[in-house]
């Protein structure tokens, strides 16, 4: 094979081998540790869903994991990234997925809207994790165009990197998170159109915008499942409002009918006030 293929298209070949055997690696450690999961406890969505501690120590090691892979250029870094993404064997896309399907997350219950935008992050999961894996083994295979620079294409992670330093303000201050990441989102995909344009090769322009697709339906997700809970709050607070509003209304009708009385004779006043009495005729 080395004698009929260039050194280009070699170094391409070994990208896709690399890519696919992490893929390999990756997606089947998270569906093996999804199916021991699910059998081992009668509440499989439950089962799914690690606790908030678990997913606070994958985070925290996702920024420095990621970086060591993307800044090293080695196949000595895939390792690092394949636990960084795939969040330490934490079955993350998988729990998006079973919570869309049986419309159950790990506090009960779904709505459609949160069924969706959890269907919505597990499709930008594979979409962000299998594309970003593409671009770090194009780095290290050397499979990238002429015309981009790889000490430039840094320039694309960097701000990858701090919405991961970001993601652990969502349990301190839930507004500053998303100002936060969406400052960030916009800086990357200005970064990542500035860069399209020297991609020549196929993998690298695909790979750019399977990223984009990933953080796109990431967002749209988070957007459904912010207005599911703005709905739910409504909802919730509806009985309490149609409370209110009885009591003012029969409020009103009460004031309007002293207004009415007092306006009447008092021997009407009287004859309504006392039940079976009428006004007697003066002789």
């Amino acid at each position: 094979l080395a004698v009929w293929v260039d050194a280009k298209s070699w170094r391409i070949i070994t990208c896709f081998t690399l890519w696919g055997s992490t893929m390999l690696l990756a997606w089947g450690i998270e569906i093996i540790v999804a199916l021991k999961l699910s059998q081992a406890k009668a509440s499989a969505h439950k089962s799914l869903f690690f606790t908030q501690r678990h997913w606070m120590l994958a985070e925290l090691c996702f920024p420095l994991f990621l970086s060591m892979a993307f800044y090293s250029r080695s196949v000595f870094g895939l390792p690092f990234m394949v636990a960084g993404l795939w969040k330490l064997g934490c079955p993350e896309t998988s729990s998006y997925f079973v919570a869309a399907h049986l419309r159950n997350g790990p506090d009960g219950p779904i709505s459609m809207l949160q069924a969706f935008g959890n269907f919505l992050f597990g499709i930008g999961t594979v979409f962000h994790h299998s594309f970003v894996a593409l671009f770090i083994i194009s780095l290290v295979a050397g499979a990238f165009s002429v015309e981009a620079d790889p000490d430039s294409l840094m320039a694309i992670t960097v701000p990858l990197i701090y919405q991961h330093w970001a993601v652990n303000l969502k349990t301190v201050h839930y507004a500053v998170y998303v100002g936060v990441l969406l400052v960030l989102e916009i800086w990357w995909e200005f970064e990542v159109f500035a860069a399209l344009p020297h991609f020549r090769f196929w993998h690298e322009q695909r790979g750019a915008w399977g990223m984009l697709v990933g953080h796109w339906c990431y967002w749209l997700g988070g957007g459904l499942l912010l207005l599911s809970k703005r709905i739910a709050r409504v909802d919730a607070a509806a009985p309490s409002r149609r409370r209110r509003t009885t009591m003012v209304r029969m409020t009103e009708m009460m004031q309007l009918g002293r207004k009415s009385l007092s306006g009447l004779p008092s021997e009407s006043r009287t004859s309504l006030a006392v039940p079976g009495s009428f006004p007697t005729a003066s002789v």
